[in-house]
């Protein structure tokens, strides 16, 4: 259930983010739904490498360890990587993104991203209400079908695009409905973390598994999110919360394939059973966060360097500022 609960909190932040920086430009002709997408594509690029990088790496020693059995390990892990390397699905595996199992979402936020740059001229907010309603409609069909956690497969991916274009709608009306005006609150801030951390990994009770999913998704990251979107701690605890808003990306990409080889690191060189490598969470999510942190000046050089060879020169000194990517 965690990694679904990371990736719902993820997308309203994403879609009330993306609104509030472009929605604006979009309307006005400043940008248009190209650019938009460019811009997008440039922003997750660095880092969605060096995690297709690694997932390749990781791939590579699940197969010499054994736990990936197959008869042509690098055509296979070659093949896969050059279709991802594109950011799109690989058609001709089980997974999306079988180098790198996240990555399955990016592209589905890609695909809502691209939805809403193009029809957002018409999209006003009772459209927008309507399509929430209807991806509600179809989020409760997937629930009561015990498929919600489904989406990195080509089997359910469906069930992956639903989930995302639902959360990416909510977190485009907060923009438009929530007010201007914000409260300074360090315990709000707080308690927002808390709330965050204890919806990751709370663990359910079967029973109620059907019915926590549906308050989540539906009421309390909303409203969770509602209530970030007002809360502004003081500039301490924001230093803080800007740092974990600057490595959250980088850790969601580069988790999976990093986690895996030191997995079989650990298990077979040190012996480690699955039961002790609990233990060594704490000092992975560290490790995580000191790496995205310093992988920030690789991931704003790579994308100046983007910036400066994909986009058109009449449009590389206009107006827009296009280092603006988030």
């Amino acid at each position: 259930m965690a990694k679904t609960e990371e990736l719902i909190f993820l997308t309203p932040v994403s879609g009330f983010v993306l609104a509030r920086t472009y929605e604006s430009r979009i309307l006005s002709g400043i940008l248009n739904a190209l650019e938009f997408m460019r811009l997008r594509a440039i922003r997750l690029y660095p880092l969605y490498l060096l995690g297709l990088i690694a997932g390749a790496i990781s791939a590579y020693v699940l197969w010499r360890y054994g736990a990936q059995p197959t008869d042509h390990p690098v055509l296979k892990i070659g093949g896969e990587s050059l279709v991802e390397l594109l950011m799109l699905p690989v058609p001709f595996a089980h997974q999306l993104y079988p180098t790198n199992g996240p990555c399955w979402s990016l592209s589905a936020e890609l695909a809502a991203n691209a939805a809403y740059a193009c029809f957002l001229p018409r999209l006003t907010t009772r459209v927008l209400t309507v399509v929430i309603v209807v991806m509600w409609c179809a989020v409760l069909a997937i629930v009561m079908l015990g498929n919600f956690g489904e989406g990195y497969a080509w089997k359910g991916a469906y069930v992956g695009m639903v989930r995302v274009i639902f959360s990416f709608s909510i977190g485009v009306l907060i923009h438009r409905l929530a007010p201007s005006t914000r409260f300074r609150s360090n315990a709000g801030a707080l308690l927002i973390v808390a709330l965050a951390f204890l919806m990751t990994f709370v663990n359910v009770p079967a029973r109620f598994d059907t019915f926590y999913v549906l308050a989540s998704v539906t009421v309390i990251i909303p409203a969770i999110t509602w209530f970030a979107v007002h809360c502004e701690p003081s500039v301490s605890v924001r230093r803080a919360c800007l740092l974990a808003g600057s490595v959250s990306y980088g850790m969601y990409v580069l988790h999976e394939p990093i986690g895996t080889f030191l997995q079989i690191v650990l298990s077979r060189h040190f012996h480690l059973s699955s039961s002790e490598m609990i233990f060594t969470s704490i000092p992975f999510l560290a490790g995580m966060v000191a790496l995205v942190a310093a992988l920030n000046p690789y991931d704003a050089k790579f994308r100046r360097i983007l910036l400066q060879y994909a986009t058109p020169r009449d449009r590389q000194h206009s107006n827009i500022n296009l280092t603006t990517t988030d």
